[in-house]
């Protein structure tokens, strides 16, 4: 069921194309660059959707400090598409690190 509804989101229900130009973000007052996304993840705690990590490895890497559910900050990851959640699922790959 999850790979007949993925294929039918990738193919033609596109409905978050080119989000990243449609919104604008601003994290402390200060306006951020989106990659080419078609969606944004909010994370308090770096697991999400049963137990996916979509922030990837916990380790810090520059600008960005290592994430705990207790550090006061959210972190905000985007996606490409709905197959990206399917690697993020399988913990094959990571979204796209976009704020903290």
């Amino acid at each position: 069921q999850y790979v007949k509804i993925g294929l039918q989101k990738v193919f033609f229900e596109r409905t978050c194309k080119d989000l990243w130009k449609r919104i604008e973000l601003e994290v402390d007052g200060k306006p951020v660059e989106l990659p080419n996304i078609e969606g944004i993840i909010v994370l308090n705690l770096l697991s999400w959707g049963s137990g996916a990590n979509p922030w990837g490895t916990a380790k810090e890497e520059t600008p960005f400090t290592k994430p705990t559910h207790y550090d006061g900050l959210l972190e905000l990851v985007g996606i490409t598409d709905v197959s990206r959640l399917g690697l993020i699922q399988s913990k094959l790959a990571a979204g796209i690190r976009i704020a903290q």
